[in-house]
C-alpha cells in the first residue's frame, strides 16, 4: 500500500532498508563472492553505503501545511467583498463578488457632498471624492493580488508533497522490483505536479494598479485547469546502485523545481509589496483643515457653504 505524505519518515527508512536488502542480495550473488562469515560484511557495508537516505527526504517534513494558507485566504476573500462597488468578477480567478451595499450608496454620498461649496469644497473633492472609486479600486486590486499569491504559495506546497510522495512511493517500488538482469531496468515516471502549481499571467484583465507596477504583479495564480499537463522525467536503473542514484537525482531535481517555483511567488510578492508602499494609490491626502483650530478654521475653509 502506498504511504502517504504523513508517512514520509517511515517511507524513507522502508527505502534505506529495501535498498540495503537489494545490495546485499546482489553481492551475495556475484559469481567470485564466497564470504565465510554470511555475509555480514557485505550486510555492514550495505547498511553504510545507504545510511543517509532518510536525510534526502528529511526536510520535506516541515514543510508548511497548505491548509494553513486557507484562513488567510478566507480574509482576503472577505476584505474583497467589502471593496467591491459594484460586482464584478475577481480578476484573477474570475470569480464573481458582490457588491457591498455600503459602497453602493456612493453616488447618494456624492450628491449630499455636492450641497457643500467653497474652496474647501473643492479640495475635498478634488482629493477624496473624485478619486474615491480608483483608490477603492485599486486596494480591491491589491487585495485579490495578495489572495491569489497565497493560493498560490498553498497549490505550491501541496504540490511538492505530493509529488516527494510520488517520488518515494515509486522509488520503493523500484527497489522492490530488484535485482534484474544487465540488459533490463527497473524504471518510473515522475510527474511534476509542481511545476504548474504556479503559472504566469500571459494576459490578466488588470487596470490601473498593475499597469502602475508592470506585469509582474499580476505574475502568480493558481491553477487546476486540464489545459496545463505537469511535465514527466523517467527515472530507474538496473541495480542498487544505479536505482538509488537516479532517486537522488529526482530528489534533487525536486528541490530544484521547488526553488524555480517559487520565485515565481516572491517575484510577485515584491511587486506587491512596491505597490503597496505608495500610498497614494489608496488613500487621499489629509485634508487642510483636519486639525483645524477655532482660529484658523474659516480661513481654512473659506467662504461656502
Amino acid at each position: 500500500m502506498p504511504y502517504s505524505f504523513s508517512q514520509l519518515g517511515a517511507a524513507a527508512e522502508d527505502l534505506k532498508q529495501k535498498a540495503i536488502d537489494l545490495k546485499w542480495k546482489e553481492m551475495m550473488a556475484m559469481p567470485d563472492s564466497h564470504p565465510t562469515d554470511g555475509g555480514a560484511q557485505f550486510l555492514r557495508d550495505a547498511q553504510k553505503q545507504f545510511a543517509d537516505v532518510p536525510s534526502w527526504f528529511a526536510p520535506y517534513t516541515s514543510t508548511p501545511d497548505p491548509a494553513a494558507y486557507q484562513p488567510m485566504i478566507d480574509d482576503l476573500t472577505y476584505a474583497l467583498g467589502n471593496l467591491c462597488m459594484q460586482s464584478i468578477p475577481d480578476p484573477i480567478d474570475r470569480k464573481m463578488i458582490a457588491a457591498d451595499s455600503r459602497l453602493g450608496q456612493w453616488s447618494l454620498i456624492q450628491q449630499r457632498l455636492g450641497e457643500w461649496t467653497g474652496p474647501a469644497a473643492n479640495q475635498f473633492e478634488e482629493t477624496f471624492t473624485a478619486p474615491f472609486p480608483q483608490h477603492t479600486s485599486n486596494m480591491f486590486t491589491l487585495c485579490a493580488l495578495l489572495k491569489s499569491s497565497m493560493e498560490a504559495y498553498r497549490d505550491y506546497w501541496k504540490s511538492a508533497r505530493t509529488d516527494i510522495t510520488s517520488l518515494i512511493n515509486g522509488a520503493i517500488g523500484a527497489v522492490e522490483h530488484g535485482p534484474v538482469t544487465m540488459c533490463s531496468s527497473n524504471e518510473w515516471t515522475m510527474t511534476w505536479t509542481v511545476l504548474i502549481a504556479v503559472v504566469g499571467i500571459a494576459s490578466a484583465d488588470l487596470e490601473g494598479l498593475a499597469a502602475y507596477v508592470g506585469a509582474s504583479i499580476g505574475g502568480v495564480f493558481s491553477v487546476t485547469q486540464a489545459a496545463y499537463t505537469p511535465p514527466e522525467s523517467q527515472y530507474g536503473g538496473n541495480d542498487a546502485d544505479s536505482i538509488m542514484s537516479s532517486i537522488h537525482d529526482a530528489v534533487r531535481k525536486h528541490a530544484q523545481n521547488l526553488v524555480s517555483e517559487e520565485q515565481k511567488i516572491v517575484t510577485a510578492l515584491a511587486s506587491l509589496q512596491q505597490a503597496a508602499a505608495d500610498s497614494s494609490l489608496y488613500l487621499a491626502p489629509t485634508p487642510e483643515f483636519v486639525g483645524a483650530t477655532h482660529k484658523n478654521i474659516h480661513s481654512l475653509l473659506g467662504d461656502g457653504k
